[in-house]
């Protein structure tokens, strides 16, 4: 055939293929980065990778290999059964928003995953879905606090089961194991669920500690136990020394477990931190206080002066003072606390 000679009807039907699948891969390889980043887990379906090396399209930059009319064409493999509705669901996930459209994919992915897709492509659209039922739950949790009664349980109820099937499709979506946690945590929650998606969660995070910090604060508010509690806020603290809630936390627990010297060092770097939280230091005032430990009492109140004098905390000074029998610097302080209040 020379160059004035018509292509042959095989010749264009090849064409057409490797252009149609060209397009396939490379949309595909698009929305996947797209969806979920760059990374392995977002290769593009595994067929369309095989489709572009039966097609001739060089997937490395390669130039592909010319072929002659009467070369043996290699026919691409078969698509699985659910392969168009996972294509469809591809296509419909970019501009998904609306409820609607959102369960519309939903409904096209367990059709696809239903009818039969490669192994590849099954992981790669239970991800989709999996996402899919996560944006769902927080979109019905951003309206739970407007509901009242039954309507407001069966709400939570409902987030609840999208948020178990996200996980289940996607056990790496962390953000989904964090709500399913929190929501647990309201009155009603399972302490259990909680348990498990804040354990589940520290497996997840161990490459971001201040997440990972406030991760083990949040199991630690199910622990049974005074040792267990207290080992995940040592591990909270110990990851992120500025999570002050967990220093918080912490304070609190060993001030129960008369570990006074623990309970000082969180409570200064919290209170110094918020010199003017006057209701968490009377807290502790009188903790120390009813333990007899007037003397950390008073170096603890004279830190936070130190920082930033308030009325409210020479008060408190003039207080120990005078229970320690110091009747002058008991007065000084009450003095120093009327030239602080408001006029």
């Amino acid at each position: 055939m020379n160059c004035f000679d018509l292509p042959s009807n095989r010749v264009l039907s090849k064409n057409r293929e490797v252009t149609s699948t060209r397009w396939q891969f490379a949309f595909a390889l698009m929305l996947s980065c797209f969806l979920f980043g760059f990374s392995a887990e977002a290769a593009p379906p595994a067929d369309l990778l095989d489709q572009s090396a039966n097609s001739g399209i060089a997937t490395d930059g390669a130039q592909a290999p010319e072929t002659k009319d009467d070369d043996p064409v290699e026919e691409p493999r078969p698509a699985k059964p659910g392969q168009e509705d996972l294509n469809e669901a591809i296509v419909k996930r970019i501009d998904a928003d609306t409820p609607a459209q959102l369960e519309g994919v939903a409904a096209l992915l367990e059709s696809a995953i239903g009818k039969g897709l490669t192994d590849e492509n099954v992981a790669f659209a239970e991800k989709m879905l999996g996402s899919i039922r996560f944006q769902q739950a927080q979109e019905i949790a951003g309206g739970l606090s407007q509901l009242r009664g039954r309507r407001a349980r069966r709400a939570f109820d409902e987030v609840l089961d999208l948020l178990d099937d996200a996980v289940r499709l996607d056990d790496e979506l962390v953000e989904a194991h964090l709500m399913i946690a929190k929501l647990n945590l309201l009155p009603g929650g399972d302490r259990d669920a909680v348990r498990a998606a804040t354990t589940r969660g520290i497996e997840l995070l161990e490459d971001e500690p201040i997440k990972l910090s406030q991760v083990y604060v949040l199991r630690s508010l199910t622990q049974s136990d005074s040792k267990t509690k207290r080992a995940d806020l040592d591990k909270a603290v110990e990851i992120d020394e500025d999570n002050f809630e967990a220093r918080r936390f912490r304070a609190r627990l060993a001030l129960e477990m008369n570990d006074i010297e623990v309970a000082m060092v969180d409570i200064e770097k919290v209170l110094l931190k918020n010199p003017t939280d006057e209701v968490l230091a009377g807290e502790v005032v009188q903790e120390l206080v009813e333990r007899d430990r007037v003397k950390e009492a008073l170096g603890l109140t004279t830190k936070l002066l130190e920082a930033q004098p308030s009325e409210g905390v020479y008060r408190m000074r003039a207080i120990l003072h005078r229970a320690n029998g110091e009747l002058e610097e008991a007065m000084s302080d009450l003095d120093k606390a009327i030239s602080l209040a408001p006029k």
